[in-house]
């Protein structure tokens, strides 16, 4: 009979450490989404970058595909990594940021395409002053790109810490609690 009053002190103390242990899940996955959408953002940039130079070097129209597909996928990648850290003002700066330097980056590849487009034969030398200047962008934007990276990183061991304590906390909480029902069935039978 007393061994029964141990089980809600023991149920309320595994509820607590597992709710513990899936809020450490929680970040732990979201911090693996919001570095996945960090890639996927630099991916938009440098495939319209391949495709840029793709077609500026062969006038061949299929890098325009790529690039086409490149200018529709950034805005919604950097809306959905927007989103995702959207928690965090330092995250929210660091993406902003990020957009702001990429959609540079693409105004200056719309350019590029023009120039191209409107010249014959070879590349034209206004072509190539802007192609320099996208590198440019782009030697801003990697920096920028691998300091959020490196901050979910640091964020994803943190949570990867968590978990692991929650889990060894669960670990102790249920050996105690089975050490406690134990002396408890004991103490009940000796009196």
């Amino acid at each position: 009979h007393r061994d029964l009053h141990s089980f809600p002190t023991r149920r309320s103390s595994d509820l607590l450490v597992e709710l513990k242990e899936n809020d450490a899940e929680t970040w732990l996955t979201h911090s693996a989404d919001v570095r996945y959408h960090i890639q996927e953002v630099l991916t938009s940039v440098v495939d319209a970058e391949t495709a840029v130079r793709g077609f500026v070097v062969s006038r061949n129209p299929r890098f325009l595909d790529l690039y086409q597909s490149s200018v529709q996928a950034f805005p919604r990648r950097t809306r959905e990594l927007l989103n995702l850290v959207a928690d965090s003002p330092s995250q929210t700066r660091q993406a902003k940021e990020i957009k702001e330097l990429g959609e540079k980056r693409f105004d200056l590849f719309a350019t590029v395409l023009g120039e191209t487009k409107n010249q014959y034969a070879g590349v034209g030398q206004r072509a190539l002053q802007l192609i320099g200047r996208e590198a440019e962008l782009m030697d801003q934007l990697r920096p920028k790109i691998a300091a959020m990276d490196e901050g979910e990183t640091r964020l994803q061991e943190l949570n990867k810490r968590a978990l692991q304590a929650d889990r060894d906390l669960f670990g102790s909480v249920v050996t105690l609690s089975t050490i406690v029902g134990i002396l408890g069935a004991v103490f009940g039978m000796v009196l």
